[in-house]
């Protein structure tokens, strides 16, 4: 008797389009996930510094202080730069 697959065969050209937006997240998602599994690891206490365009395309800075395990948001590298040093020498 022959058997017959029950399941529908995947072509690779049917999901061709997902790939780049896998490939997307691996690159940006994935970098951020893996660094701060390695800081978090090491007991890094340095504040990690990342800069994010909101929906408009408009670019700000996020900064996580580990320390207080808060997230700050700067419009201009300036502003971080004066929160970073009131951090440090307060």
């Amino acid at each position: 008797m022959k058997q017959e697959n029950l399941l529908p065969s995947i072509r690779v050209a049917d999901t061709e389009p997902f790939i780049p937006a896998v490939r997307s997240w691996n690159r940006v998602g994935l970098r951020e996930i893996v660094q701060k599994l390695v800081n978090l690891l090491s007991g890094d206490r340095q504040p990690q510094v990342y800069h994010r365009r909101d929906r408009q395309g408009h670019s700000y800075l996020e900064v996580y202080d580990p320390t207080s395990r808060k997230t700050h948001t700067f419009n201009t590298a300036y502003e971080a730069r004066v929160w970073l040093e009131r951090r440090y020498y307060s």
